[in-house]
């Protein structure tokens, strides 16, 4: 599938132009016999997208030598971090903390509703 090597947001917007490039195909010599969507398909294939992203960039940061500790932490003084799924105080020169982020859906912004996010 070409689709496996774009990143999941890139995905999603490569797939909402389609029915854009179908409409103006006509006039560029193509006959397209009517298009169907299958959301979940799509939503299969972002899922792809991101498992293997998430693949590629563990896989780099192991063979770095990174320590990955999946659990929330606190920092606990300098170069320290507390785990806190076990309680565990980690020492180390560098801490990296990947927050990630939250989508924001304004109530007020007109057709929210019919918005997606990440989550």
């Amino acid at each position: 599938m070409r689709h496996s090597r774009l990143c999941a947001k890139k995905l999603l917007v490569y797939a909402s132009r389609f029915p854009e490039h179908f409409h103006e195909a006509a006039g560029f010599g193509w006959t397209v016999p009517p298009a169907q969507f299958d959301w979940p398909s799509l939503v299969r294939a972002k899922e792809g997208e991101i498992t293997r992203l998430e693949g590629l960039y563990t896989k780099t940061q192991v063979a770095a030598g990174v320590t990955l500790v999946k659990s929330r932490a606190v920092l606990d003084g300098p170069h320290h971090v507390r785990i806190l799924s076990d309680g565990r105080r980690v020492r180390a020169k560098h801490i990296l903390i990947a927050t990630g982020g939250r989508p924001n859906r304004p109530e007020t912004l007109k057709g929210v509703e019919h918005a997606i996010t990440s989550n």
